[in-house]
C-alpha cells in the first residue's frame, strides 16, 4: 500500500498535467490528457537538457532542493505548479487547434493530431524559459525563508503558514531549505551520532550514554 500511494503521490505533477489539460478541454478530451503528458515531458526534458548544457547537474552546482526528479527526468524542481503550468497551457492550446485544417499536402497532421505537436513545440520553448525564470522563482522563496528564520518566534508562525500553503504546489521543498541547512556558505559533514551524544550528553538529568547509545 505504501508503495502504491507513493507512486501516486511522486508522479503528481504530470497527473495535474494531464488532468487539468483534461478537465479544461472542451470537446477531445482525450487528445488534451495525452497532449498533457506530451508537453510535460517536452518541458522538463528541455530543462534537463538545458541544466546539462550548462553544468548545472553537478553536486553543489545549485542551492540545495533546486533539483527534483519528474518522471526520471532531472529537472528544476517546479512540483504541482509546473504540472499546473502545463495544464493550463495545453488545454488553451488544444482548444484553439483541435479543428485547425492543414493544406492538402499535410492534412494528416490536421485536427486532433495536430495538438500534440504544437504542444510539444510550444513546451520546448517554454522549459528554455523556465530554464532562466524559475531559479529566480526559487530563489525568492529560499530569501523568504531565510527571513522568516530569523524573525524569531513570530517566524515560527510564519513558517507553519507558508510551508502548509506550499505544499499542494510542491513548493516547499525550496522554503524549509534555510531552516535545515542554515549555513549555506561553509556546508560541513556532521557525524550525526557523534553529535548528538555530545549534544545530548551535557544535559541536566541526561542518563550516561555512549556514542553506541545513538547508532
Amino acid at each position: 500500500m505504501k508503495s502504491a500511494g507513493s507512486v501516486v503521490f511522486s508522479n503528481l505533477p504530470m497527473l495535474f498535467a494531464i488532468g487539468v489539460a483534461m478537465g479544461m478541454a472542451t470537446k477531445e478530451k482525450q487528445v488534451a490528457a495525452i497532449s498533457g503528458a506530451v508537453g510535460f515531458f517536452a518541458m522538463h526534458a528541455t530543462i534537463n537538457a538545458m541544466l546539462q548544457l550548462n553544468g548545472l547537474l553537478a553536486p553543489g552546482a545549485l542551492p540545495n532542493g533546486s533539483l527534483g526528479m519528474s518522471v526520471g527526468i532531472n529537472s528544476l524542481q517546479m512540483g504541482v505548479f509546473g504540472g499546473v503550468l502545463v495544464g493550463l497551457g495545453v488545454a488553451a492550446l488544444h482548444n484553439r487547434f483541435y479543428r485547425i485544417e492543414l493544406p492538402a499536402t499535410f492534412s494528416f497532421f490536421g485536427g486532433t493530431r495536430f495538438v500534440p505537436i504544437v504542444t510539444a513545440l510550444t513546451y520546448v520553448g517554454v522549459g528554455i524559459l523556465m530554464f532562466y525564470i524559475w531559479p529566480t522563482i526559487q530563489d525568492g522563496i529560499m530569501h523568504l525563508g531565510g527571513l522568516v528564520n530569523r524573525a524569531g518566534y513570530a517566524g515560527t508562525f510564519i513558517y507553519g503558514f507558508i510551508e502548509r500553503a506550499l505544499i499542494p504546489f510542491g513548493l516547499h521543498h525550496v522554503f524549509y531549505m534555510p531552516f535545515w541547512q542554515p549555513d549555506w556558505a561553509a556546508p560541513k559533514l556532521l557525524t550525526g551520532s557523534q553529535s548528538l551524544a555530545r549534544r545530548t550528553s551535557s544535559l541536566p538529568n541526561w542518563p550516561a550514554r555512549t556514542p553506541r547509545s545513538f547508532r
